[in-house]
């Protein structure tokens, strides 16, 4: 096999800032931004699945890891402190905020979260929030800090922001950012085109166990480039999928790679080649490996048997309830395939998808607090329409819901309109649900003059 093509590469990098934090800002981080997602693991899947890997390697002995995987991280060894944004021309155009925003799916803060990035013009949205916080946490703000802002609505009184800041029905914790520049050795950068044919060829070979060699993907038809595997280094699972993500990971580390420069999967991702030459690009990440820990595993392969997914979306998972891909409606991938610019791509829609989800997301977290039976299973079917629909569908029924729950009259009208003329009894039946969690939001929560007027409501 031919040596990883590592390259020299000075990046302008984007993170949260975890050592800044004081205890509120990290007791808030915590119970807005949490881990969980979508995952679920059932005692029989990891059995069959455990059972099929071990017939594969000859009766191999074989674990179940059943810790949360991160993106390209190869395995659990290494810490969740080593990942950024790319930034250029100064800005990560938001990458950042939307790869946080992906995790307010688990969020266990009982009320409405809403999260902006101090980097770019305010929206009227922030400006609003701002306009209806406590003094002393206004004070408490430096707002030219690079930051991301995590703004909470409580349901009820939150008793320790109020012990904080003050008695108020809105909040807004800073967590700041750290931008630096960096030379670093040894990167993997799939931006570049010689990274990319070698990654390929690593998922297209084999591993060794004592004497015998097994392919790395034993139920898959081997790979023909890089654009037949960017769609699932793109999959939505939260840490994606076990199958591309986390063993590209793995062969970086494992050929010593300082770090890894891929696209993000919440972004719009491209970059620009002219001639085999990485000229520009936009919506990366960088993960980096420099001084991490050993990895405990030897091998990775992927007992996969579908097809290569030809679109962004939700992969199939043997430990997951997904049994078929499950492709997102509006997401496309531009290809140059001849010409001086082979090998340039954009992503379009990606952005726009994840940001529809961050939308849902805020409203299905209040629909749960309401009440947990009903708010469960109407946030669970509005996230199952979600799945099918597009972006610009997933955004308006979030905002009409959004606006319902902080007592828009518009918003409610509209609601019951979409209810009343739903094209299924599925969808009718979720919007009737939200219907009944609405009316349970006490009068206290919703918007303040100020910020009904910011928000644009009637």
């Amino acid at each position: 096999m031919t040596a990883a093509p590592l390259s020299d590469a000075r990046l302008s990098l984007k993170q949260v800032n975890v050592s800044a934090l004081g205890e509120i800002e990290r007791s808030v981080l915590a119970a807005t931004l949490r881990t969980y997602g979508l995952d679920y693991y059932s005692n029989d899947d990891v059995d069959q699945g455990m059972a099929s890997l071990s017939n594969l390697l000859a009766g191999a002995e074989v674990q179940f890891d059943s810790s949360g995987g991160r993106r390209f991280a190869g395995d659990r060894t290494l810490p969740r402190t080593r990942y950024f944004t790319v930034l250029e021309g100064g800005s990560d155009g938001r990458t950042l905020l939307r790869e946080m925003s992906a995790y307010l799916t688990g969020s266990t803060y009982p009320g409405l979260v809403s999260l902006f990035d101090t980097d770019g013009a305010n929206t009227l949205e922030l400006l609003g929030i701002l306009s209806d916080i406590p003094k002393r946490n206004y004070q408490a703000l430096n707002l030219a800090l690079p930051s991301l802002l995590i703004a909470v609505r409580p349901l009820n009184a939150d008793s320790v922001l109020a012990d904080m800041y003050g008695k108020g029905n809105q909040y807004v914790a800073q967590i700041p950012y750290r931008v630096s520049d960096r030379a670093i050795p040894g990167v993997l950068d799939l931006r570049k085109p010689e990274a990319r044919t070698w990654l390929v060829a690593k998922f297209n070979g084999t591993f060794r166990i004592g004497e015998e060699d097994f392919p790395v993907l034993p139920g898959r038809r081997p790979l023909v480039d890089f654009e037949e595997l960017l769609p699932s280094l793109l999959d939505q699972w939260l840490g994606g999928g076990w199958t591309t993500g986390n063993i590209t990971g793995f062969f970086a580390r494992e050929a010593g790679a300082g770090g890894l420069v891929y696209p993000s999967a919440r972004s719009n991702a491209c970059v620009e080649i002219r001639d085999d030459v990485v000229m520009d690009s936009f919506g990366w990440c960088f993960v980096s490996y420099k001084g991490a820990p050993k990895m405990e595993t030897n091998v990775q392969f992927s007992i996969a048997s579908d097809e290569w997914p030809a679109r962004v979306g939700w992969s199939p998972q043997s430990v997951r309830w997904v049994r078929e891909l499950i492709p997102l409606n509006g997401v496309e991938i531009e290809h140059v395939r001849s010409g001086s610019r082979t090998g340039s791509f954009a992503v379009h829609g990606l952005a726009e998808y994840n940001s529809a989800s961050y939308r849902l997301s805020q409203v299905t977290t209040v629909l749960k607090c309401l009440d947990s039976k009903l708010g469960d299973d109407v946030s669970g079917r509005l996230s199952y329409l979600a799945l099918y629909s597009r972006a610009e569908e997933i955004s308006w029924l979030s905002g009409v819901l959004y606006g319902a729950l902080l007592g828009d009259p518009r918003s409610l009208v509209d609601l019951k309109a979409a209810a009343t003329n739903a094209g299924s009894d599925f969808e009718r039946e979720t919007l009737a649900g939200a219907q009944r969690l609405v009316a349970l939001v006490q009068p206290a929560f919703h918007a303040t003059k100020s910020l009904a007027k910011a928000l644009g409501f009637s």
